[in-house]
């Protein structure tokens, strides 16, 4: 379906080989935190209390945006979503850049 699109076979591949990649890396990571979390109670950073006290207000508002917008979904549904986001935004402004060049 790619190479329909315009990209060319070997672009193709690697950015399926990319978006699994990606998705295998998410779903590692999610299963290792939850993994981390069974065996510990979570235990606060220092730079986590510091954020939560103000001493970084961007990273404070950044947080509590994030969680804002995720609503019902968690943490690691808002994670995985903007990352996908960034790389489909990503293979959409590539295929765009070359269909320009090639009206040019």
């Amino acid at each position: 379906m790619l190479v329909e699109y315009g990209f060319t076979p070997p672009e193709a591949l690697r950015s399926v080989l990319a978006l699994g990649a990606y998705v295998s890396g998410d779903a590692f990571e999610t299963q290792s935190e939850m993994a981390r979390g069974l065996e510990e109670a979570p235990v606060d950073s220092e730079i986590a209390v510091e954020i939560r006290t103000g001493k970084y207000p961007t990273m404070r508002a950044a947080a509590e945006a994030f969680r804002a917008a995720g609503g019902r979904r968690s943490f690691d549904d808002v994670r995985f979503e903007h990352g996908l986001a960034l790389l489909m935004d990503g293979l959409r402004a590539r295929l765009a850049k070359r269909v320009g060049a090639a009206d040019s």
